[in-house]
């Protein structure tokens, strides 16, 4: 097979993940605010989505390879990710009991720090394995 097609090939296969993980994501929100259904009928769709990150960051940390975004970008991503995840929270709860109660609280006690924290540590590792990688290969 030409290389050009193995191109186009590994391209197709690349923008198949975000989307798996779009609508993994997708069938979670609707099967917990729409349909009011429990949390047990999800189990396929939460481990697509914590399997799949747990591979790519194992797979980068192996390789040596960080995340290609830097700076406020990637700290923007971060304050994005977190705000949605409340967002969707806030929107299931109060589909599902009519009201936003304290187990709103709890969930942004216990999943912010928890989430920041997996997060930074993720991201050291990263950037220590990748610079890592870069001074084996660099001429000394």
């Amino acid at each position: 097979m030409d290389e050009r097609i193995k191109s186009e090939y590994r391209k197709i296969y690349a923008g198949l993940v975000p989307l798996i993980i779009l609508i993994a994501s997708a069938s979670i929100i609707i099967k917990l605010a729409l349909l009011k259904w429990d949390a047990i009928y999800c189990m396929t769709e939460l481990v697509i989505l914590v399997f799949s990150s747990v591979y790519m960051f194992v797979c980068c940390a192996v390789k040596g390879l960080k995340n290609g975004y830097a700076g406020k970008r990637t700290l923007k991503n971060l304050m994005v990710t977190i705000i949605a995840s409340l967002v969707v929270y806030f929107i299931i709860s109060y589909v599902r009991n009519g009201s936003v109660g304290r187990d709103v609280i709890e969930f942004i006690v216990s999943f912010v720090p928890t989430y920041v924290i997996v997060w930074f540590a993720a991201d050291k590792l990263l950037a220590y394995r990748s610079k890592k990688q870069e001074d084996k290969y660099t001429d000394n």
